[in-house]
């Protein structure tokens, strides 16, 4: 079954078909889930999507319109917060809410534990919307199987990249 069940954060499994499925937690950036829920992050290589599942509630991500991922600490956030740049992305990965969330609780000077949180944070292009670049950002607690969700996610960013234009000219 693809519903949530028993499992908890950061758990990886492979279902039956032989795709992975991740469970996070979700940060900010669906609108059609519950914040601070798991969210299982489910590979779809036959339908060429990510399925992603918030108890009953499911949506999906073609791979051809995910733009970019990326592994990032609430320090990298922080740190970049300080830029003009660094407030819209980080390293060409676009933050949306997220780096207001983050960003935000450095400069409460209430946190004072020096703890690291690290987020998964998905770039893809809205399927109602598909010249505009939206974002989520997942919670990491994965450690082993976090390579495998890696290799996969760069094997989709890498198999969906634009061809060079004939002639070279964008």
């Amino acid at each position: 079954r693809d519903v949530l069940g028993s499992r908890g954060l950061g758990d990886v499994y492979k279902r039956q078909d032989g795709n992975y499925v991740f469970r996070f937690l979700l940060r900010d950036g669906l609108p059609c889930f519950r914040r601070e829920k798991a969210v299982d992050i489910a590979f779809d290589d036959k339908e060429q999507r990510l399925k992603l599942t918030e108890w009953e509630s499911v949506v999906y991500i073609k791979y051809n319109q995910i733009v970019n991922f990326a592994v990032l600490t609430n320090k990298d956030i922080q740190t970049q917060q300080k830029s003009v740049l660094g407030r819209a992305a980080v390293g060409g990965i676009l933050l949306g809410g997220l780096g207001a969330v983050v960003g935000g609780m450095s400069g409460t000077g209430s946190r004072t534990d020096e703890s690291i949180d690290t987020y998964v944070i998905f770039n893809y292009h809205p399927s109602d919307r598909p010249e505009e670049i939206e974002t989520f950002a997942v919670l990491k607690f994965l450690t082993r199987g976090f390579g495998k969700f890696k290799k996969l996610m760069t094997k989709i960013i890498d198999d969906n990249r634009p061809e060079v234009p004939e002639g070279g000219y964008l």
